[in-house]
């Protein structure tokens, strides 16, 4: 049900080369995603994808760290300016998976059944107040947990084998909306 969902609210955190990725994200379903990613002693940026096209808008500290653009003139131009690709451009679509959630869950494609080995379906607990049942993956050491509801919503994925992913999915009920930065701004 969560990629079905109206709209998923997605936070967390990853590794990536020893530094800390933190997502703050805004997901439509397979629509796209808007929002914000930083990652430690890089800087951060916005973030929008349509499903087709992605466009990210890097703070100062971005251009200079991770773009290494430290000219005062160039900085003033790239000032509020979005870069703009498609998805499956190689690095500026590895930024969508996070937007896509069949590819973020692509190993948890299904609930085990009622009688699943205790190694697979946890016992249940509670997430934020709502009683969760912990899944895992029996390809390697991630492991989610949905709620323990006759429609299962997925509220965390974690994966301390893959760079300490850890991911909390939050469900607003209102759409999110997806807008192309203005032209100006590209």
């Amino acid at each position: 049900d969560t990629e079905a969902a109206f709209a998923v609210h997605l936070t967390g955190t990853a590794d990536d080369s020893g530094r800390t990725v933190t997502f703050d994200l805004s997901v439509a379903g397979t629509d796209g995603c808007t929002g914000n990613v930083s990652e430690t002693k890089l800087g951060s940026f916005q973030l929008i994808f349509d499903g087709s096209t992605v466009w990210i808008k890097p703070d100062d500290e971005f251009w200079r760290k991770g773009a290494g653009v430290t000219d005062p003139a160039q900085l003033a131009m790239l000032k509020g300016k979005y870069v703009t690709g498609t998805s499956s451009a190689s690095s500026l679509g590895e930024l969508t998976t996070m937007c896509q959630l069949k590819v973020l869950l692509k190993d948890f494609t299904t609930l085990p059944a009622a009688d699943a080995p205790d190694e697979i379906k946890g016992r249940v607990t509670r997430i934020s107040g709502q009683r969760a049942l912990k899944i895992s993956d029996t390809q390697d050491s991630a492991y989610i947990y949905v709620t323990d509801t006759a429609q299962p919503k997925l509220l965390q994925l974690i994966d301390p084998g893959s760079g300490g992913a850890n991911f909390t999915f939050g469900y607003p009920g209102t759409p999110v909306a997806i807008t192309p930065p203005p032209s100006s701004e590209i």
